[in-house]
């Protein structure tokens, strides 16, 4: 069946204050097509799907859509009301059938608090609606969406709930409606590995149509079918995925050199005719100099301009940091357990566990930022921590942005032993000196999470902390940044849950076991999830094996010693069974005795009559067999 085209972008332009961010962009997206919207921070990625999704007004063009069409759009950040609960929240805005399992999932909690005829009643009507809408399938759908995102308890306020939490309650909500075009704006951010993991699964095999964000560059590869690349004003689309992209990207930039290269060569033909200056002008001398004038009006490609971050770490002492049994809990929860280790130069670990396992709690302790309740975090003396958290806290959104650089540094030195100053490092950073008297709160979420980056590096560190770095950072910048940390002349340490970015800049991993202890692992982020993995299928097969011979062991046991529960059953059944006929007997054979019989009722009568003392005559034999064993 061929492609249809559900939805169309036509003219479509926008620009935020005095920057266009998009220009007269058209394209089209077919059925079933998942699409990655992709390009640096700034270029209106968000701002492109907000509109596509009917959340935001271009400022020219239009995007048609099929009027049968539903859409569900997850934002990069959930929006919720902190009183409703999860039920609420997940539920909220949509279909009927949806909305008739909504009503029973909350008819089945309620029942668990009261068993009124009330609590009965509401359950057996919401039991009608499912099944009215011939939603049971799908209500099955929706459990297994909820407990693979470990939303269990439905009754929870969404003000309560953890940010991973929080992001998963709102992935159910966006899954859950059932649309037939699902956009995301960063589905990842804050989710944990198995989570990620979970929903690549579930979205590579999902025959919806899907139009997403994201930096996460495993995540792309393999969901996306389609990338439209966000450029200079305008887009350029590729049909492949996230690795087909960067071999056409590179492909597409070499080709606009070359005919950069062949026009420059023409143009200097075409002006050095020009130079000498005949004095006749014909037709031909006249094409000549338009032809020059056409040429010179050529746009020459010039590199995006990318981050500078050719920053060098001060030097180290001979003790960087020993971790002596350090140990937290909170609320009776102990949540890191005499974790020690003495950190040598340049090692680059990356932390890996759980939401809630204990990662943050871990890097505070190491950098001093947090009291342990026991033992000891000893930090060199020459030691200086960097630390780039996962929130931007150190933001004051009405701080002017030199200003706030300034706070941490007036210069730094480049790893050439140049110093820079603050003015310098900002525009390396991409903000235009136009921009550096601007609050901080006029920049997107990629440009703030850019300047705190910034803020962090300008101290100078020999020991960097990143806490999930990769939040808002386009693919670009996250690419130039592992490249600096490759070669950065310090430790680091790294918790994300980005496997592409771990698999670059780390060695090895502390890993968060179930019961609080740090185990180390040598290898990189991709080959301990294989592992993990393999691992816990072996013990899903071992389990499964087990469980396949109890129940065997089971069987032989309860047939040596009676009925199987199964077989119980049945005999009971069949009670129940010969009791109706015996009945339907009697009702029978007193008709016989009527007066006022006819012929044809006792005819229909007699062979009925026959049937039934069958029927009782089989199942009675079926009963005794079973009453021998019993």
């Amino acid at each position: 069946m061929p492609a249809m085209n559900i939805i169309s972008v036509n003219g479509l332009s926008k620009a935020f204050q005095e920057k266009k961010l998009f220009e007269k962009i058209t394209f089209g997206v077919d059925r079933g097509e998942k699409i990655a919207l992709i390009g640096v921070n700034g270029t209106g990625k968000s701002t492109l799907l907000k509109i596509l999704a009917g959340k935001e007004i271009p400022d020219e063009g239009n995007v048609v859509m099929d009027r049968s069409i539903t859409v569900s759009f997850l934002p990069q950040t959930p929006q919720f009301a902190p009183e409703d609960t999860v039920i609420e929240h997940v539920f909220s805005g949509a279909t009927p059938a949806v909305a008739a399992i909504k009503a029973y999932e909350a008819a089945v909690a309620a029942l668990e608090h009261t068993n009124d005829e009330a609590a009965h009643e509401a359950l057996a009507h919401a039991i009608e609606e499912v099944e009215r809408y011939g939603a049971w399938d799908h209500e099955h759908r929706i459990k297994a969406i909820l407990d693979e995102l470990g939303i269990t308890d439905l009754s929870l306020k969404m003000g309560t709930l953890s940010g991973g939490m929080a992001k998963k309650v709102a992935i159910a909500e966006a899954l859950i409606a059932d649309a037939d075009v699902l956009m995301l704006d960063e589905p990842t951010n804050h989710l944990d590995v198995d989570t990620i993991l979970w929903l690549e699964d579930y979205l590579v095999n999902l025959s919806k149509t899907i139009i997403m964000v994201s930096h996460d560059r495993y995540f792309l590869d393999a969901i996306a079918n389609g990338i439209i690349e966000l450029w200079r004003g305008g887009i350029y689309r590729y049909n492949g995925n996230y690795s087909y992209y960067l071999e056409k990207k590179g492909e597409l930039e070499q080709s606009i050199m070359r005919e950069d290269e062949r026009v420059a060569s023409v143009l200097r033909r075409e002006l050095d005719w020009l130079k000498r200056g005949p004095r006749a002008r014909t037709t031909k001398q006249k094409a000549h100099i338009d032809r020059a004038h056409k040429i010179m009006e050529h746009e020459f490609y010039e590199a995006d301009a990318t981050v500078d971050i050719a920053l060098a770490a001060s030097r180290q002492g001979g003790k960087i940091v020993d971790c002596i049994n350090l140990s937290k809990s909170y609320n009776g929860r102990t949540i890191v357990k005499k974790f020690s280790h003495k950190f040598r130069k340049r090692e680059r670990v990356g932390i890996v566990g759980g939401n809630g396992s204990g990662k943050t709690t871990l890097l505070n302790l190491i950098s001093g930022r947090l009291a342990p309740d026991s033992g000891e975090s000893d930090i060199g003396l020459n030691t200086r921590f960097g630390y780039f958290d996962q929130t931007n806290r150190a933001l004051n959104d009405d701080m002017r942005i030199l200003q706030f650089i300034r706070e941490s540094g007036e210069y730094v030195t480049l790893t050439d032993g140049e110093k820079v100053g603050v003015s310098e490092m900002l525009t390396r950073f991409l903000f235009p000196s136009s921009q550096h008297y601007s609050r901080i709160a006029e920049l997107s979420g990629g440009e703030k999470r850019r300047l705190n980056l910034l803020a962090v590096l300008m101290s100078s560190p020999n020991f960097l902390i990143f806490d999930e770095p990769t939040n808002d950072l386009d693919i670009k910048t996250l690419s130039i940044l592992e490249d600096f940390l490759q070669t950065f002349d310090g430790n680091l340490i790294v918790v994300s849950h980005d496997r592409y970015f771990m698999d670059r800049v780390v060695d090895e991993l502390f890993i968060f076991d179930v019961e609080g202890d740090i185990i180390r692992y040598n290898g990189s982020y991709t080959e301990y999830l294989a592992e993990s993995r393999q691992q816990r299928a072996d013990e899903r097969r071992e389990l499964h094996a087990k469980e396949r011979k109890s129940a065997k062991v089971a069987e032989k046991e309860r047939e040596r010693k009676g009925l199987t529960f199964n077989e119980q059953r049945e005999m009971k059944q069949l009670e129940e069974k010969i009791a109706k006929l015996e009945k339907e007997k009697v009702e029978i054979e007193a008709a016989f005795a009527a007066p006022d019989i006819t012929r044809e009722a006792l005819a229909e009568k007699t062979t009925r009559h026959t049937v039934v003392e069958k029927a009782i005559a089989k199942e009675t034999a079926k009963w005794e067999k079973l009453a021998e064993r019993a």
